[in-house]
Formats: structure tokens, C-alpha cells, sequence
């Protein structure tokens, strides 16, 4: 006869961000881009900002105080065209991305 085990799994890994949460604005852009995370459970994330090739054009490591993030950062010397935000965060296996216009 077979007998059954009875497993209860417990996660430790920490919550994945939602694309929801990450607001870019303004967009298009020229100058100032304002990034907010809402809900960002994590102590800091990478941000990524990459071309249409997928070429990294820009990256930092910021700390997300109080589970918050509000980031600014300089649009003004990327020239004009289509760029992916992708934000990667500690214990997430899938970053979080967004598409921004730089014009």
C-alpha cells in the first residue's frame, strides 16, 4: 500500500514587485524623470535602464526607506527614442519593466 505524506511548504522568499506599483513619470520625458515604488518590501533595488537593443545604458543601486521608493533622475543627455525601466529587486527572480520615451 502507499502512504502519503503530508507537507505544509512555508515561503521565506520575499514578496515579487508588482508592475503596478512602479509609477515613471513624466512620459514622454525631456528633463526630470520621477520614479515612485510603492510597496517595495525589499532594502534597496537595481535600476536598469536599457535601449531597444537591451544595452544597459544606465544603472544604480538605490535603498527603498519605509518599503517607499521616489527616485529622480536626468533624461536630458539620452538621446530621444525608446527606452525599458527595469527595476530588479533582492529575492526576485523576474525584474519589473517599463517602457519610457525619451524625447
Amino acid at each position: 500500500s502507499a502512504s502519503y505524506l503530508d507537507r505544509t511548504t512555508t515561503s521565506v522568499a520575499q514578496p515579487d514587485l508588482k508592475a503596478e506599483d512602479l509609477k515613471l513619470f513624466p512620459n514622454p520625458a525631456t528633463e526630470t524623470v520621477t520614479l515612485v515604488l510603492e510597496q517595495a518590501e525589499v532594502s534597496f533595488v537595481d535600476l536598469v535602464l536599457r535601449d531597444v537593443q537591451g544595452r544597459a545604458v544606465w544603472l544604480q543601486s538605490v535603498p527603498t526607506p519605509q518599503g517607499r521608493l521616489e527616485y529622480h533622475f536626468s533624461a536630458a543627455d539620452l538621446p530621444s527614442g525608446f527606452y525599458y525601466l527595469q527595476v530588479h529587486s533582492e529575492g526576485s527572480a523576474v525584474p519589473i519593466t517599463q517602457k519610457l520615451i525619451v524625447q
